[in-house]
């Protein structure tokens, strides 16, 4: 029979935990408007409106980070895997890693 602290141990060894918590905190507020959700309802503004949906839970600044930050990943990681033939997730973090040092 599996404790719950044995599932967090698994968890915290999960190699896809320690490349999200580092990108949720990258992307956090990414493109700020600076007042809050609110607000930007209040005034119709353009991400309240792009994010208006129920989906959204009324979290406009939150999903805008998002969509602009994991865009910024994404672009920059089709331009850095253009290079790296057939290579799994793993190792492509890990040369990723590399290469930054």
């Amino acid at each position: 029979e599996s404790s719950d602290s044995d599932d967090t141990a698994s968890d915290l060894q999960d190699p896809w935990l320690h490349v999200a918590i580092p990108m949720a905190a990258l992307i956090h507020d990414v493109d700020h408007r600076g007042v809050p959700n609110k607000e930007l309802a209040a005034v119709n503004h353009t991400i309240s409106v792009k994010y208006g949906s129920e989906e959204c839970m009324s979290s406009y600044a939150e999903w805008n980070s998002v969509d602009i930050g994991l865009g910024m990943l994404e672009n920059c990681l089709l331009g850095y895997c253009d290079n790296i033939p057939e290579i799994d997730d793993l190792n492509l973090l890990r040369e990723i890693f590399n290469h930054q040092n």
